[in-house]
């Protein structure tokens, strides 16, 4: 079987495009030919994709959300070029709704991997941080966010559902997501697929009461809250260190809260790790918290940490509910509640049977193995083509 693999950004930035590599070299595994599509998108950086069109920039950057020729030809190219049985659709941003009318007849999917631009229940966690003034609500948008956020839903929006009728599927790697995409109005049947990784090998719990963060620090991740629990978790549990493995544009100022909060012996700030850094970082964790303000889909540093055999302190949003077994295999806190937040980490790290609730933890991770997600993968590129 050939499959295109289309995705706005051509390079490691997140899950996305985590999901679209280990896709593309699973499947290549199994005997099927496998190429990608994407945007030029930050070209000094090495992209993973065999065709790429221009991204959306400049003074006609909107005018090109709504219609990218470059985008247009491209998947029009790779589909004349490549001849693929399935087309498989994944984050849009640089794309624009054009490469859906690119498609002919060829069959075509779309997974969502989070809040995009045209799903309007979620529209203002695309948006970014400069659109608001204060929290992420519709009500706070500044006149350039609202700009935005009524040229997505009322111009763009349209756009998209008229392209999205040459699809044959939606898929959601949460059921979270899945009902949320059921209430778009979209005309496309919705299903849902868990996400699947290579799982690294379980890691004995350490001694240490080490807590871990890993993810981008931005604004909507919550790792200010974490911060700000931090106080009361080190009071309760002397030696309780959190060690932030990340960048972003809120790492200057989550440094700063951190002295304000006097906690800065009590909190390492890594920056960007990979691999084998990564994973040496959950052995050393006791716990790993995702303190996240925004609705997450399906975290891929939940799925790791639960394979490493960590339980995992998570926010009540998205799809993170669906990762943890509340009381079993971690415990879950309303989003944005500090107090809550140290409470639920510092009962953990003095539980007793917290040995237990780590290997409940490992088990519980199986379900997220890679060769079931690329299994089910498969039956519904052959589904598509029945």
């Amino acid at each position: 079987m050939k499959i295109l693999h289309v995705i706005s950004m051509g390079y490691i930035c997140g899950g996305a495009e985590k999901s679209v590599i280990m896709l593309r070299d699973g499947l290549l595994d199994r005997g099927h030919e496998v190429k990608i599509m994407s945007s030029d998108r930050d070209a000094d950086v090495p992209h993973f994709s065999d065709y790429e069109c221009r991204h959306i920039s400049g003074p006609l950057g909107l005018i090109r959300h709504l219609w990218s020729g470059s985008a247009y030809r491209t998947l029009k190219r790779a589909i004349r070029e490549f001849k693929p049985d399935v087309v498989h659709f994944h984050t849009m941003g640089e794309l624009s709704p054009s490469v859906l009318f690119a498609l002919g007849g060829t069959p075509a999917l779309l997974t969502v991997h989070g809040p995009e631009e045209y799903t309007e229940t979620m529209l203002e966690w695309y948006l970014p941080p400069t659109a608001f003034n204060g929290d992420v609500s519709r009500k706070n948008l500044t006149p350039i966010g609202r700009l935005h956020f009524t040229f997505f839903k009322y111009v763009q929006r349209p756009l998209y559902k008229l392209g999205f009728g040459r699809l044959r599927l939606m898929v959601s790697p949460s059921k979270y997501l899945a009902q949320k995409l059921a209430l778009e109005g979209f005309d496309v049947p919705v299903g849902h697929v868990y996400n699947g990784i290579a799982l690294p090998n379980e890691q004995p719990l350490p001694a240490e009461p080490n807590l871990l963060y890993v993810g981008r620090l931005e604004h909507v991740k919550g790792v200010d809250v974490l911060l700000r629990a931090l106080p009361g978790i080190v009071t309760a549990v002397p030696g309780a260190h959190l060690r932030i493995v990340g960048d972003g544009p809120e790492r200057a100022r989550l440094e700063q809260l951190a002295e304000e909060l006097g906690v800065t012996n009590a909190v390492t700030f890594c920056g960007w790790l990979k691999g084998d850094a990564v994973l040496a970082e959950y052995a050393k964790a006791k716990l790993h918290i995702i303190p996240s303000v925004w609705p997450e889909n399906l975290p891929t540093v939940a799925i790791e940490a639960l394979a490493v055999g960590r339980p995992i302190v998570g926010s009540r949003v998205g799809g993170i509910p669906e990762l943890i077994e509340d009381g079993v295999t971690g415990e879950i806190v309303t989003p944005g509640d500090h107090q809550e937040l140290a409470t639920a980490i510092t009962g953990l790290l003095t539980d007793k049977q917290l040995a237990a609730k780590a290997t409940a933890a490992r088990v519980s991770a199986d379900r997220f193995a890679l060769s079931t997600f690329i299994t089910n993968i498969e039956k519904i590129y052959g589904d598509l083509q029945a």
